[in-house]
C-alpha cells in the first residue's frame, strides 16, 4: 500500500481518545509517511495532546445530548447539521480511503459524512454497553470493533463485528519496574496502589483517599493521578510512614504508573480496564455513577465476574471502606493471584494488530 490516509474522530476523554491514538500510531508504524488527520472539539483532551504527536487536528462544533439541563439541546440539530456539513468539507479536502470513529459525541458527524460520501468506515467501541453514536450508526458503518463481547447484543445492522479487545500499546514499551520506583522516590519494600479517576479525575475517589492517606501509607507506596480539578500543593502528606507518596495531575505516559502498581482503584472506563487487564494488576473499581447508560457499570461486572476485581459503587465509597478493601487484598497473597489471574483472563494484547490489519483489508 503505497499511501494511507485516514480520518479519526473520537475525543472528549481519554477514553475515546487514546484508542485513537494507539490505531494511529500502529498504522504510521507500518506505513511511515501516512496522512493522519484527527477531528475533535476545543473543549477536549485532544486539543491539547494531538498536534504535540505529529497529527494534524480539525476542530469542529459540536455539542452532546445534556440530559439535565435540556434546554441547551434546541440548538442540538442545527450544530449536527453544521458539523455534517463542515465534515464533508474535510472529506474533500483531505481525500481519506478510511475514516474510523472511537467513540464520544464527536464522532458522529464525521462517520456520518463518511457514509454520505461513501468512504469506508470503522467505530472502535471500548464498552461492554455500546455508547449512543455507536448504536445509531452502527447500521451506517461497515466495521465495528469490540472491547467487550457484551457489547455485540446492543448492535443492529449489517456490519462486520470483531471481538479483538480495547487498542493499547504494548506492554514490551512499559518501564521497568525498579526505574520508576528509584525516580519516583518510592519505598522498594511495600506494595504500591495507584489511584486514577481516569483524565478528568475523580471527585469521590479523591476525598476517599485524602481522607485515610495515613492508612494506605501503612502498608504500601500511593501514585495517585488527582486529574486537573484538585490543588495538589494542598494534599498535607503525611512524612514519617513507610509508605511514600508520587502525584500527579496526569500521567503521560500512564504505563510508568502502571509498571509500580500491584493493586489498582479506578474509574471504570474500558481503556483503563484494558491497560490493567493487559498487565494483570487487580483493582477496585468504582464506576462513574453519571455514565452513559451506566456502561462504567456494565465494564466493571465483566471484570468482577472473572474474580480479577472487587467494585464498590460510588455511593457506598468512603475512606474507611476503600482502606479496608485495599488491606484485606494486599494481606492476603492467595487472594492477589487469584485476582491477578483473573484480571489477566481479559487481556487481550493482540487487539491493535487485529484491528490495523482489518483496517487495512478495509480499503485493500
Amino acid at each position: 500500500m503505497s499511501s494511507f490516509r485516514a480520518i479519526f474522530a473520537g475525543g472528549g476523554t481519554g477514553g475515546h481518545l487514546f484508542p485513537a491514538l494507539a490505531i494511529a500510531e500502529e498504522i504510521t508504524r507500518r506505513h511511515p509517511g501516512a496522512e493522519i488527520t484527527f477531528v475533535g472539539t476545543k473543549r477536549g483532551l485532544e486539543s491539547t495532546l494531538v498536534t504535540p504527536r505529529g497529527y494534524r487536528l480539525e476542530l469542529i462544533d459540536i455539542e452532546p445530548l445534556y440530559r439535565r439541563r435540556v434546554t441547551k439541546n434546541l440548538l442540538f440539530p442545527f450544530k449536527v447539521l453544521n458539523s455534517v456539513r463542515h465534515c464533508l468539507t474535510l472529506m474533500k479536502r483531505y481525500n481519506p480511503q478510511l475514516v474510523v470513529g472511537t467513540g464520544g459525541y464527536v464522532s458522529g458527524p464525521v462517520l456520518f459524512a463518511a457514509y454520505l460520501r461513501k468512504i469506508p468506515r470503522a467505530i472502535e467501541e471500548q464498552n461492554a454497553f455500546p455508547g449512543w453514536t455507536t448504536r445509531m450508526l452502527a447500521p451506517r458503518v461497515n466495521l465495528i470493533f469490540l472491547g467487550f463481547d457484551q457489547a455485540r447484543k446492543h448492535l443492529r445492522g449489517n456490519a462486520r463485528i470483531r471481538i479483538h479487545g480495547n487498542p493499547v500499546p504494548p506492554r514490551d514499551a512499559d518501564p521497568s519496574r525498579a526505574e520508576i520506583l528509584h525516580r519516583w522516590g518510592l519505598n522498594p519494600e511495600l506494595p504500591t496502589v495507584l489511584v486514577t479517576g481516569g483524565s478528568q479525575g475523580a471527585l469521590s475517589i479523591n476525598q476517599a483517599v485524602g481522607d485515610v492517606l495515613s492508612e494506605i501509607l501503612t502498608i504500601a507506596n500511593l501514585v495517585w493521578q488527582t486529574g486537573k480539578r484538585i490543588d495538589i500543593s494542598r494534599i498535607d502528606l503525611p512524612r514519617t510512614l513507610p509508605g511514600k507518596t508520587y502525584i500527579q495531575h496526569f500521567f503521560d505516559p500512564m504505563s510508568e504508573a502502571y509498571a509500580v502498581s500491584d493493586l489498582a482503584v479506578s474509574r471504570a472506563g474500558a481503556l483503563t480496564l484494558a491497560e490493567l487487564t493487559l498487565r494483570g494488576i487487580p483493582s477496585i473499581l468504582i464506576p462513574y455513577p453519571h455514565a452513559a447508560a451506566s456502561h462504567q457499570d456494565w465494564n466493571a461486572h465483566a471484570l468482577v465476574a472473572t474474580g480479577g476485581a472487587m467494585m464498590i459503587p460510588d455511593h457506598e465509597l468512603h475512606g474507611l471502606r476503600l482502606a479496608d478493601a485495599i488491606k484485606e487484598i494486599l494481606s492476603d497473597p492467595e487472594q492477589l493471584a487469584i485476582m491477578r489471574q483473573g484480571m489477566t483472563s481479559m487481556a487481550r494484547p493482540d487487539a491493535l494488530k487485529h484491528i490495523v490489519d482489518d483496517l487495512e483489508s478495509l480499503i485493500s
